[in-house]
C-alpha cells in the first residue's frame, strides 16, 4: 500500500502498515485462483471463515459497517465499502489486524491457506474493481512527510521507493483513517526496477514501474467499464485504430472492414509479445461497442419477427459478432493463442452482457419510461419499455447464447486435448458454458427486476379499480368486472403482447396475474352476505379462464398452475358457505386439533354414555372430580347439553344443579326426538357438554367443555339398553381465544346481520372470556 499526504500530527502508528515489503518471498509464487468462483456475500458472511485467524473480526466488521452506513450506494454497496474500511483498520495486538494477517497469508507459498479468505477476497476485490484505477507516482506530495521518523526521518540508512502504478485504487473515502490519502495496490502486481539512486545521508532511492505480465497472476473479477468514449491509449497506435473510430461513430461494417483486415491482424501477431495487447484491444472494443449502444436509443425498427428492437442494439450486436468472426478467420500458428483468447473473450462478453442489462434497467428509471402515477393515476405500458426489455433479450439470444459457435469452443478444446494428449481441457469448456449460463441468469434477473417494477406500478393503479368493482358488486351492478378486465386486457397485456418477445410476454403475463390476485385478496370486503361472495366467485372464475388463456407459452398447451388462484378461490368458496356450514367446519377442526385447547391445572373430568337409535337418541351424563369454583366452599355445578350447530336442534337441555360438591352425579337421561336420520353422519356436527358453576349473585362461572362428534356416537342396534354402552371419560377443557380456527373470523364477520352467527360468537365469547377470568381467579 502506498500512501500520499499523511497528516504528521496524527498519532504515529506502526510502520508495518506501510512497509511490509521485507516479508515478501524472493521467488515467484503460484497465481491466486479459485476465489473468483465464490458468490458475493455480505461482509458478515465473508469474515465468518476467518474468525479463527482474526479473533476480533466480527466486532470490527460491525464498526466498519456502521461507519459506512452513511455512504451512498451509487458506487459501492455498504458491504463493499466496509470490506475496504475493515482492511485499513488497526487494533492491538497488531499481529491480529486483518490486513496484517491477510498480507502474511498472501505472501505464503502454500496457496491452500488462502481458501478461508476466498469470500472476503471476492468481496474486497469486487469493490476495488468498481473504483477507478489511479495512474500516479507515490508516495507523497509533501516533503515534510518524509522527514517524519515514521517514514524516512533524517538519519540512519533509509530506502525510499517511488512507485509508478497503473492499477492503484484511491481508497481515501473508504479508509478508516480519513486524514490519509491512501492508494491501495491489489494483490499479485508486478513491478520493474527502473532506476536506483544513492543519495547523501544514507538515503537510497529506488524507482519502480508497474508492468503487465503476459498472463494474470490472479484471476480478476469483472472490472468496471470505461467511463468515456475516447479511444484507449493502447489502441491508438495499433492496427485497430480505424476500426475503433468507426465503432464509436457506429458506422456500417463495410466501412469498418476495410480498416481492419486479416493482414493487419497477422502483422500484429508476427511478434508473439504483441499478442496479449491484441487480445486486450479486442476486449476493449467489445466494452466500447456495448457501452456506446446505450448512449442513445434510436427510433425502433421492426425485425422479420415483427418484434421491436432499438437500432443501436442491433448494430452493436452485429459489430460484436463480426469482430469475433474476423478473429476466428485468422489462421493462428499456435493453438495456445486461440485457447487463451477464448477464455479472455468469453469472460469479456459475459461480463459486458451483464453490465449492459444492468445499465438498461437504470436507463429505464432515469428516462422515466414508467408511468408517473401521481399524474396519470393509471399505469400504461410504453413502447420504449418493451423495446429496452427486448434489447436485453436480443443481446442474450443473438450474442451470448451464440458464443460457443461464434468462438468455436468445441474445435479449440478438441485441438488443445490433442496437442497435450489430455482430456483435461474438456472441463474448461464446461466452465465456459457455465459462465455463459450464469450471465444469462443474471440478465434474466435484470428483466425480472424491471418486471417487478412494472407489476408494482400496475398493482398501485389497479387498487382503485378493484375497490370500485367490489362496490359495484355490492350494488349488484351488471358485469361489474368489465372495467377491470378491459384495463388488464387492453391497456396492459395486449400492449405487452404486441411489444415484447414471446418468452418475456409469458413472464410478465404470469406476474400480472399474480398481482391481480394479490389486489383482489387484499381489498376483499369481509362483512358481506354469502350471495355477494357468490357473485364475486362467478366473476373470478371468468377472470381465471381469461388468465389461463393469456398465460400460455403455447396456444395448445395449458398454462402453468397458479397457487394464488387456488387459495383465493378457496377463500371465496368459504365465504359463500352458509353460517351452518361454517360452524360445521369450525367444530370439525377443533375436535380434530387438540392443540387449539389449553388444558388448565384441573378442569375436571366428565363421565358419560352416549348412544343413538333410529327412533331417538339416548344420553346419560355423569360428572366427577370437578374443581373448586367458589372462593369459599365447593362448587354448585350443572351441565348444559347442546346439539351444534344450533340449527340442527335449537333447544338445549341442562342437568339439575347439585349444591356444594366437587363430585356430582346426575344420573339423568336426555333425549332428542325426531332428528333427521343423517344427523349422526354429518361431519362437524357435535354434542357440546359444558359445565358451569351456579352463582346466585353474579353470572354463572364457566368451568369447562367438551365436544363429542355425532359421527363417533354408537348405535343401540346391537345393545339392550344405554347402560350397555361403554363409559366415556373426557377432560374438560377451555379454549385459547388467540388460537381460533380461521373460519371463526368468517362467522364473526357476519354477526352484525346474521342472528345464527351472532349466537355462535356469543357462545364462544363466554367459553373463552370466562375461562380466562377463572384462570386469574385461581392464581
Amino acid at each position: 500500500m502506498a500512501v500520499k499526504s499523511i497528516n504528521i500530527d496524527e498519532e504515529q502508528r506502526q510502520t508495518q502498515r506501510f512497509s511490509d515489503i521485507a516479508e515478501e518471498p524472493c521467488r515467484m509464487l503460484i497465481p491466486i485462483e479459485g476465489y473468483e468462483n465464490e458468490p458475493l456475500v455480505t461482509l458478515e458472511e465473508a469474515v465468518e471463515p476467518i474468525v479463527l485467524y482474526v479473533p476480533d473480526i466480527k466486532r470490527k466488521t460491525y464498526i466498519a459497517k456502521m461507519k459506512c452506513a452513511e455512504y451512498s450506494p451509487s458506487q459501492l454497496t455498504i458491504d463493499q465499502a466496509a470490506s475496504i474500511m475493515l482492511y485499513t483498520m488497526e487494533w492491538e495486538p497488531h499481529e491480529e489486524c486483518l490486513y496484517y494477517v491477510l498480507n502474511r497469508t498472501l505472501q505464503n507459498e502454500d496457496r491452500q491457506k488462502l481458501k478461508p479468505w476466498f469470500l472476503y477476497l471476492k468481496l474486497i476485490l469486487t469493490a476495488l474493481a468498481q473504483l477507478p484505477a489511479t495512474h500516479s507516482f507515490s508516495c507523497t506530495s509533501n516533503i515534510s512527510v518524509l522527514q517524519n521518523k515514521q517514514f524516512l526521518g533524517m538519519k540512519d540508512p533509509r530506502t525510499f521507493f517511488t512507485i509508478e502504478c497503473d492499477s492503484g485504487k484511491s481508497i481515501r473515502k473508504y479508509s478508516y483513517f480519513k486524514t490519509e490519502d491512501e492508494i491501495l495496490l491489489p494483490a499479485a502486481r508486478q513491478f520493474r526496477v527502473m532506476e536506483c539512486f544513492d543519495q547523501d545521508k544514507n538515503l537510497y532511492m529506488i524507482l519502480l514501474k508497474e508492468i503487465q505480465p503476459s498472463f494474470p497472476l490472479i484471476e480478476l473479477v469483472p472490472t468496471p467499464l470505461i467511463t468515456d468514449m475516447e479511444i484507449p491509449a493502447a489502441v491508438v497506435s495499433s492496427p485497430l485504430k480505424s476500426i475503433v473510430t468507426e465503432i464509436i461513430k457506429q458506422v456500417g461494417y463495410d466501412k469498418l472492414k476495410k480498416n481492419f483486415s486479416q493482414n493487419d491482424l497477422c502483422l500484429t501477431l508476427t511478434v508473439d509479445s504483441n499478442f496479449p495487447s491484441l487480445v486486450e484491444e479486442y476486449r476493449q472494443l467489445t466494452r466500447t461497442v456495448m457501452r456506446r449502444e446505450l448512449e442513445d436509443v434510436r427510433q425502433a425498427i421492426v425485425s422479420h419477427e415483427d418484434i421491436h428492437y432499438s437500432q443501436s442494439t442491433m448494430v452493436a450486436t452485429n459489430l460484436c459478432i463480426k469482430l469475433y468472426q474476423e478473429w476466428e478467420s485468422i489462421d493462428y500458428p499456435d493453438i495456445n493463442i486461440r485457447y487463451t483468447a477464448l477464455i479472455k473473450l468469453t469472460n469479456t462478453i459475459c461480463e459486458q452482457c451483464q453490465h449492459y442489462a444492468k445499465r438498461t434497467a437504470h436507463k429505464l428509471l432515469e428516462n422515466k419510461y414508467f408511468s408517473d402515477l401521481n399524474r396519470t393515476r393509471s399505469f400504461n405500458v410504453s413502447k420504449k419499455l418493451c423495446i429496452l426489455v427486448n434489447d436485453i433479450e436480443y443481446i442474450k439470444r443473438k450474442l451470448l447464447s451464440f458464443l460457443p459457435n461464434l468462438l468455436n469452443f468445441s474445435t479449440i478444446i478438441d485441438k488443445m486435448n490433442e496437442n497435450y494428449d489430455s482430456t483435461g481441457f474438456q472441463q474448461i469448456k464446461v466452465t465456459l458454458e457455465r459462465l455463459i449460463t450464469t450471465a444469462e441468469y443474471k440478465m434474466n434477473d435484470v428483466i425480472k427486476l424491471i418486471f417487478k417494477r412494472v407489476t408494482t406500478l400496475f398493482f398501485i393503479s389497479l387498487k382503485d379499480k378493484i375497490s370500485k368493482y367490489y362496490e359495484d358488486e355490492k350494488c349488484k351492478k351488471v358485469d361489474s368486472m368489465k372495467d377491470v378486465h378491459q384495463y388488464i386486457d387492453q391497456e396492459i397485456l395486449y400492449k405487452f403482447y404486441e411489444g415484447l418477445e414471446s418468452v418475456q410476454y409469458f413472464l410478465i403475463a404470469c406476474a400480472i396475474r399474480i398481482k391481480t390476485l394479490q389486489c383482489l385478496t387484499e381489498l376483499l370486503l369481509l362483512h358481506e352476505s354469502p350471495d355477494f361472495y357468490e357473485r364475486i366467485l362467478q366473476s373470478f372464475d371468468r377472470l381465471t379462464a381469461y388468465f389461463e388463456h393469456v398465460c400460455r407459452e403455447e396456444s395448445d398447451i395449458p398454462g402453468p398452475s397458479c397457487e394464488e388462484i387456488t387459495t383465493f378461490r378457496h377463500i371465496l368458496q368459504q365465504f359463500t358457505l352458509s353460517t351452518e356450514q361454517l360452524q360445521l367446519i369450525y367444530f370439525q377442526e377443533i375436535t380434530q386439533t387438540y392443540s387449539l385447547y389449553e388444558c388448565l391445572t384441573n378442569n375436571g373430568i366428565i363421565v358419560f354414555r352416549t348412544a343413538y337409535e333410529i327412533v331417538n337418541e339416548l344420553i346419560t351424563i355423569y360428572v366427577h372430580n370437578l374443581p373448586k369454583m367458589d372462593v369459599f366452599g365447593a362448587s354448585d355445578p350443572y351441565v348444559v347439553l347442546e346439539l351444534l350447530p344450533s340449527t340442527l336442534y335449537p333447544k338445549e337441555d341442562r342437568t339439575n344443579t347439585i349444591k356444594q360438591t366437587l363430585n356430582p352425579e346426575y344420573n339423568q337421561l336426555f333425549q332428542w326426538h325426531r332428528l333427521p336420520l343423517n344427523i349422526v353422519h354429518t361431519s362437524g356436527a357435535v354434542l357440546r357438554l359444558s359445565v358451569w358453576d351456579e352463582d346466585i349473585i353474579k353470572e354463572d362461572d364457566f368451568i369447562g367443555e367438551c365436544f363429542i362428534p355425532l359421527t363417533s356416537i354408537e348405535s343401540l342396534k346391537n345393545r339392550v339398553s344405554i347402560r350397555d354402552i361403554p363409559v366415556s371419560e373426557v377432560h374438560l377443557r377451555t379454549q385459547d381465544k388467540n388460537t381460533q380456527p380461521r373460519v371463526y373470523e368468517l362467522i364473526r364477520n357476519r354477526a352484525k346481520f346474521d342472528q345464527e352467527a351472532a349466537r355462535f360468537i356469543k357462545q364462544r365469547f363466554y367459553a373463552t372470556t370466562y375461562s380466562c377470568n377463572q384462570i386469574e381467579k385461581r392464581k
